[in-house]
């Protein structure tokens, strides 16, 4: 998962940033209606097929 701030790739399961101490956002993920892939909630569109979401 990527840090907020300063996009530090830190263990999914951080709850800070081992590089600058920001408070980790826990994304929840679900998955695509068109080709099943798991995305972010956060997500507007699909990465894989491009569906919006």
């Amino acid at each position: 998962m990527l840090c907020p701030n300063c996009q530090f790739s830190a263990a999914s399961n951080s709850n800070f940033c081992p590089a600058c101490g920001t408070k980790m956002i826990q994304s929840i993920s679900f998955s695509c209606h068109q080709c099943n892939t798991v995305i972010p909630s956060s997500s507007n569109f699909c990465p894989h097929c491009g569906a919006k979401v």
